[in-house]
């Protein structure tokens, strides 16, 4: 009550024609509220005076723009690019910062930016959920008849004659590394008892991310311990982490080839601890820290 009697008499005296009013009030953050008939050039302020509360917090505008694919994002790159624009990026997300820091420059605001956040496609999703873990035969069939166009070696013939061997099984009695390069299985099915052999490791070549037709290809060892009505398998990967980041690399250079004279630096980090699973874009000002 006694804040909203204070403030009401401030007004009453501000605008009172009994008396001669201060024309400004300053407002804080560079802002000024001018009374009717004045300007800030008035004799109640002089032109420096003036200059000084206008430099105080210059108006600019700000982007903050999400875009889904990489057309878009060079698009509006080129747009509003000028000499202080930088390119930051890591496996999760590409960020465009307008206004960054120059050398010898200011501090910036480093508030303007577009990002494109990377996002694994289904396939690869799918991959690397089958990557983790142990698979059973069943699991492994399922496995190999959904990625077959995605196996570059052996070849897609190889690969559906296994998984139809192991879908019509009723038995395997065992399974042996019988060379350098392969599994040996032994398993009975209908029409009797067959040996199988199995390479033990797969190629695999796929696009990793939704926003680029890039593609990367990766190479996996199987290892597969035999039981006493099947078996079970486990996928490891060779070089997972380097083809991935190979690939962001890739798509890294068809951007600054499309936007050029935006120099694009890796970051080890553009979120929070607590954003970096959800890859929400942060406007904390984190990447001006980098």
């Amino acid at each position: 009550m006694e804040e909203k009697d204070k403030t009401t008499k401030l007004t009453a005296e501000f605008i009172s024609p009994a008396q001669e009013p201060e024309p400004l009030i300053k407002l804080g953050n560079g802002l000024v509220a001018v009374k009717d008939g004045y300007s800030l050039l008035d004799r109640y302020l002089d032109a420096d005076e003036a200059k000084r509360l206008y430099d105080a917090d210059p108006i600019h505008m700000i982007h903050n723009v999400g875009v889904d694919d990489i057309a878009s994002f060079c698009e509006l790159t080129n747009e509003y690019k000028d000499s202080a624009t930088k390119i930051f990026y890591n496996d999760s997300q590409i960020r465009t910062v307008f206004n960054y820091h120059t050398k010898g420059g200011d501090p910036a605001r480093c508030d303007s930016k577009v990002y494109l956040n990377l996002t694994y496609t289904d396939t690869f999703s799918e991959f690397t959920k089958a990557i983790s873990r142990r698979m059973g035969q069943n699991d492994f069939v399922r496995f190999l008849k959904k990625s077959e166009r995605y196996i570059t070696s052996p070849d897609g013939a190889t690969i559906l004659e296994i998984a139809q061997s192991l879908s019509l099984s009723k038995r395997i009695d065992g399974v042996e590394k019988n060379t350098s390069r392969a599994f040996s299985i032994n398993l009975e099915i209908k029409t009797g008892k067959d040996t199988l052999t199995i390479p033990d490791k797969l190629t695999f070549e796929m696009r990793p991310y939704f926003q680029s037709d890039r593609t990367a290809r990766f190479i996996v060892e199987l290892f597969i311990d035999g039981g006493d009505n099947g078996f079970s398998v486990e996928l490891m990967p060779y070089d997972l982490d380097e083809q991935l980041e190979q690939c962001v690399n890739e798509i890294i250079k068809d951007i600054t080839d499309t936007t050029k004279d935006v120099k694009a630096f890796r970051v080890a980090d553009m979120f929070p601890p607590e954003h970096k699973q959800s890859l929400t874009p942060s406007d904390n000002g984190i990447i001006c820290n980098s």
